[in-house]
C-alpha cells in the first residue's frame, strides 16, 4: 500500500479542509509544534482504511470529529500493485454519539459501499487486519516496541495470521475430511453392490419378456376401451337429459297461483281513483295559490306602502315643527322691536348723562384738581404740602360725582339694552334658519311621495293585508291537498308493489322452465296472463312425463352392455397377470402396470451398468483413503507449527540483525530463546540481556530493527501473498537518540526509501527533519491545523 492523497475535513486538529500530495514522496517526514496534528495524519491514513485509531474506545467515533464540528470526512487515496484505490469515510455526530453514516471503496472491480465491508475489503486488499496495520505498518507513539517486548503468545497469534498458518490446518482437515468422504463413498458403494445382488443379465432378460406379453394386452385394451368409451358418453348423455327433464318437471310442479291474486285488480281500480282525485285537488290548490300570489302582487309591494306612511308620518311632524317656529319667530321679532326702542331711549339718556358730566367738570375745575390730588402733593399755587383740609369735599364737587355716577349708569344701561338686542337677533336668525331647513325637509318628502295622500296609502295597505290574507289560506289548502295527494300516492304505490310481487313470482316460475318455451308476457293484464302460463304448465307437465318413461328405459339398457363389456375387459387384463383395483379403469391399470414394468426393466439395465462400474469405482476410493489418512497423521504432528514459527522468528533475527549492527555500530545484537527475544550485548563481553533492560534510545534503536525487518521479510514469508507492505510509518523514539545514532538512523532510513518503498517519519528533531528530502509541515491556526509541503 502506497499514500497518494489524503483529504481530512473536521477531523481531530484539522476543521477545514486540509489536502496532502504524498505523490512522488518515497521518503518523507511530518513535522511541526506538539500537539499541531502530526500524529493525526496517520490516524486519518489509519481510519479510513480501518474506522478506528488506537487511541478509539471499542465502538466510539465521535472523539476523531473536531471540537464544534457536526462531522468529519476523511479521503484517502492509495495504490496497491499499480491499481489506485480510494477509501472514504463519514463520520456524523448525532444525539448520542456519532455514526459513520458514509462509507466507500472506489477502485477495482466493483465499489465497496459500508463501513464494515470496507474494512473487510481492505483486510482482504492489504492481507493485514487493523491489529497487525498498526503494528507492522503503522506503529503509534507508545506502540512502536509492542513486537519487541510484547509476549510469545502475541508475537505467535501475529505470524500465525501473516503466514497464514492456518492453511495447514486447513489442509489437514481437508485431508480428513476426504478421508472420511472415501471411506463413506466406498461404503456407499459396497452397501449399494449389496443391493444390487440380484441385477443380472438373466433377470433382465426375464423382464423383457413380461413387457412383450402385456403390451399385447394393452393394445387390444385399446380398442375395447374406445367402444366402452362411447357407450358410456351415450348413456351420460341420457342420463343429463333425464335429470334435465326431472328439474323442469319439479319447476313445473312448483308453480301455484299466489294467494290474493283475485282481490288485486279491484284494490288497485280504488287506489288510482283516489289518486286521481287527490292530485286534481292539489292541482286546483296549486292554482288558487297562484291567483291569490298575483293578487298580492297586484296590490303592490307592502314595504313600499309602509315606507310612503312613513314618509307621510315624517311631512306631518315636520309641518307641526314648521308651525311652532313660525309662532315663536312672530315673538322674537315683537321682543326685538321692543328691545330696539328700549336700547335707543337708553343711549339717548347715556349721551345727555356724559354731557351734564363734561358741563360740570368745565365749570369746576378746582373739584378735578382735588380728585387729581392726594394729601402731601405740591399745591400748584403756593406750592405747599396740600393738607386733608385742603383735598375736603364741596358742594360742587360732590354734584360732579353724582353726574358721574349718574353717566356710568345710563351708559351700562345702554350697553345691556344693546346686548339683549344682539341676542334676540341672533335667537331670531336661528328660528328663521331651522324653520326654512324644515321646510326644506318637508318639501322634499312631500317630493317623494308623488302627491300620494295619506288616506290612499291607509287603503292600499288594508287592501295588501286582505290579499295576503287570502294568499295565506290558499297556502293552506294547498299544503293539505299535497298531504291528501302523497297519502293516495303512497296507498297506490303499495299497492303496485304488490302487484310488482307478483309479476316477479311470475318471471322467476318462467325463468326456472325457459329451457320448455313458456308463453312470452305482455304485462297488460295480471290475472289474465297468469291464467294463460298455469293452461300451458297442465299440457307441458303430461309431454315430459312420456319423455322421462321413455329415456328410464334407455338408460337402464345402456348401462346393461356397459358392465358386461366391462367384466369382459378385467378379466382378460387380470389373466394377464395385473393386478386390478375394482374402483380405477381396467385399461389404465394396464398402461400403468407396462408403464412401471419398463420402467423396472430400465432401472435393472442401468443398475447392471451401475454395478459394473461401482466395482471398479470402489478400488479407487479405498486407495484415496489410504492416502488421505497418512497425510492427516503427518499434518497432525505435535510441534510442527511451533516449528514454522520458529523458524520464520529465526529468519527475522537475521535480517534485524543486518540492521541493528548498522544502526548500533555493533554495539547490539538480537537472538532468540525459548521463543522470547534476549539482546547480547557485545560492548559488555556478549552479555544476555532482556529487552526490558534497555534504555529508551537502545529499545528505539532495537525495535526499529526489528520491525524493519519485519516490513521487509513479510510479503515473502506469507504464505497467502496478500501483505502488502509497501510502506512504514514511525511516529516516535527519534528524540532519544544522540547525534552519532541520529545520522545511522537517517542513513537506514534513506536507504529504505531508495528501494521502492514509502517511508513515513514523525519527529521533533529538527537534525533528523532537515535530512528528510521531502518535509509536511504541520502549524496550527484559528481555524484548525494547516499543512505545507516543503521539499529540500
Amino acid at each position: 500500500m502506497r499514500p497518494e492523497r489524503l483529504e481530512l475535513e473536521g477531523f481531530t486538529a484539522f476543521r477545514d479542509r486540509v489536502e496532502i500530495d504524498f505523490s512522488d514522496a518515497e521518503l518523507f517526514v511530518l513535522v511541526g509544534p506538539t500537539g499541531s496534528g502530526k500524529s493525526s495524519i496517520i490516524d486519518a491514513i489509519t481510519f479510513a482504511l480501518y474506522g478506528s485509531i488506537p487511541r478509539l474506545k471499542k465502538g466510539r467515533v465521535e472523539p476523531v470529529i473536531s471540537l464544534g464540528a457536526q462531522r468529519a470526512r476523511i479521503r484517502f487515496e492509495f495504490s496497491v500493485g499499480g491499481t489506485r484505490y480510494s477509501a472514504t469515510r463519514v463520520v456524523q455526530r448525532t444525539t448520542t454519539g456519532a455514526t459513520t453514516n458514509e462509507a466507500r471503496l472506489e477502485g477495482g472491480a466493483e465499489d465497496v459501499i459500508g463501513a464494515a465491508e470496507l474494512t473487510e475489503a481492505v483486510e482482504h486488499l492489504l492481507g493485514l487486519s487493523y491489529e497487525h496495520f498498526t503494528k507492522s505498518v503503522v506503529l503509534p507513539q507508545g506502540k512502536f516496541a509492542s513486537f519487541l517486548l510484547g509476549g510469545s503468545s502475541d508475537r505467535q497469534t501475529l505470524l500465525r495470521e501473516l503466514l497464514d498458518l492456518g492453511r495447514y490446518a486447513q489442509v489437514r482437515e481437508l485431508s480428513v475430511q476426504r478421508s472420511q468422504a472415501s471411506e463413506a463413498r466406498a461404503e456407499v458403494l459396497k452397501e449399494s453392490l449389496a443391493r444390487l445382488e440380484d441385477v443380472t443379465p438373466e433377470a433382465v432378460a426375464e423382464l423383457e419378456s413380461t413387457e412383450r406379453q402385456l403390451a399385447t394386452v394393452t393394445e387390444w385394451s385399446a380398442g375395447e376401451r374406445q367402444r366402452l368409451d362411447a357407450a358410456r358418453t351415450a348413456h351420460a348423455e341420457a342420463e343429463r337429459e333425464t335429470s334435465g327433464l326431472v328439474r323442469l318437471s319439479e319447476g313445473l310442479s312448483r308453480i301455484e297461483l299466489p294467494d290474493g291474486l283475485a282481490d288485486l285488480d279491484d284494490l288497485l281500480t280504488a287506489a288510482l281513483s283516489e289518486r286521481s282525485t287527490a292530485v286534481e285537488r292539489a292541482e286546483t290548490a296549486a292554482r288558487s295559490v297562484e291567483q291569490a300570489t298575483a293578487m298580492v302582487s297586484e296590490a303592490g309591494d307592502p314595504a313600499e306602502v309602509a315606507r310612503l306612511i312613513g314618509l307621510s308620518e315624517q311631512a306631518e311632524k315636520l309641518a307641526e315643527r314648521i308651525e311652532d317656529g313660525t309662532k315663536r319667530t312672530s315673538e322674537l321679532e315683537g321682543s326685538l322691536a321692543v328691545a330696539a326702542k328700549e336700547e335707543e331711549k337708553l343711549g339717548a339718556e347715556s349721551d345727555r348723562a356724559r354731557a351734564r358730566l363734561e358741563r360740570l367738570s368745565a365749570e369746576h375745575a378746582a373739584h378735578a384738581l382735588r380728585e387729581a390730588s392726594e394729601v402731601g402733593d405740591p399745591c400748584p399755587v403756593c406750592h405747599r404740602p396740600l393738607q386733608a383740609e385742603h383735598l375736603a369735599d364741596t358742594e360742587q364737587g360732590g354734584s360732579i360725582s353724582e353726574a358721574t355716577r349718574a353717566a356710568s349708569a345710563a351708559v351700562e344701561a345702554a350697553r345691556s339694552a344693546s346686548a339683549r338686542r344682539v341676542a334676540l337677533e341672533t335667537q331670531l336668525e336661528q328660528f328663521r334658519s331651522q324653520t326654512e331647513r324644515l321646510g326644506s325637509e318637508r318639501s322634499e318628502i312631500i317630493g317623494r311621495l308623488d302627491a300620494v295622500t295619506r288616506p290612499e296609502l291607509e287603503s292600499k295597505q288594508r287592501e295588501l293585508a286582505t290579499a295576503r290574507a287570502v294568499l295565506d289560506e290558499a297556502t293552506r289548502s294547498a299544503a293539505q291537498a299535497r298531504r291528501a295527494a302523497e297519502v293516495a300516492e303512497k296507498r297506490f304505490s303499495t299497492i303496485g308493489e304488490k302487484a310488482g310481487e307478483f309479476w316477479s313470482v311470475l318471471d322467476r316460475h318462467r325463468m326456472e322452465v325457459t329451457l320448455l318455451g313458456p308463453p312470452e308476457l305482455m304485462r297488460k293484464d295480471l290475472g289474465g296472463e297468469w291464467s294463460t302460463f298455469l293452461e300451458w304448465r297442465d299440457a307441458e307437465s303430461a309431454v315430459l312425463a312420456a319423455r322421462l318413461d321413455e329415456l328410464n328405459a334407455t338408460t337402464a339398457r345402456q348401462a346393461a352392455e356397459i358392465e358386461a363389456s366391462a367384466t369382459a375387459m378385467a378379466d382378460r387384463i387380470s389373466g394377464a397377470g395385473v393386478e386390478l383395483v375394482q374402483s380405477s379403469d381396467p385399461h389404465e391399470q394396464a398402461l400403468v402396470a407396462k408403464a412401471r414394468l419398463s420402467e423396472r426393466l430400465e432401472r435393472m439395465r442401468r443398475d447392471l451398468e451401475t454395478k459394473i462400474d461401482s466395482a471398479a469405482t470402489l478400488e479407487g476410493y479405498e486407495g484415496d483413503a489410504v492416502v488421505a489418512r497418512a497425510l492427516s497423521s503427518h499434518l497432525k504432528v505435535n510441534g510442527f507449527e511451533r516449528w514454522l514459527i520458529e523458524e520464520v522468528v529465526h529468519d527475522l533475527v537475521v535480517h534485524a540483525n543486518e540492521r541493528l549492527d548498522q544502526l548500533s555500530n555493533g554495539a547490539y545484537a538480537l537472538a532468540v530463546a525459548k521463543s522470547e527475544f534476549v539482546i547480547i550485548d557485545r560492548l559488555n563481553a556478549d552479555e544476555r540481556r532482556t529487552p526490558e533492560t534497555l534504555s529508551g534510545g537502545e529499545t528505539f534503536v532495537v525495535s526499529l530493527a526489528l520491525a524493519l525487518s519485519l516490513a521487509d521479510q513479510m510479503a515473502a514469508i506469507s504464505m497467502s501473498g496478500t501483505a502488502r507492505l509497501e510502506s512504514v510509518f514511525l511516529d516516535e523514539g527519534f528524540g532519544t537518540l544522540d547525534v552519532e545514532t541520529l545520522d545511522t538512523v537517517a542513513a537506514v532510513i534513506h536507504e529504505l526509501g531508495s528501494d521502492g518503498r514509502t517511508v513515513g517519519l514523525i519527529t521533533h528533531v529538527s537534525e533528523l527533519a532537515q535530512q528528510i528530502p521531502i518535509r509536511f509541515e504541520v502549524s496550527k491556526r484559528p481555524g484548525g491545523a494547516r499543512v505545507q509541503r516543503v521539499e529540500a
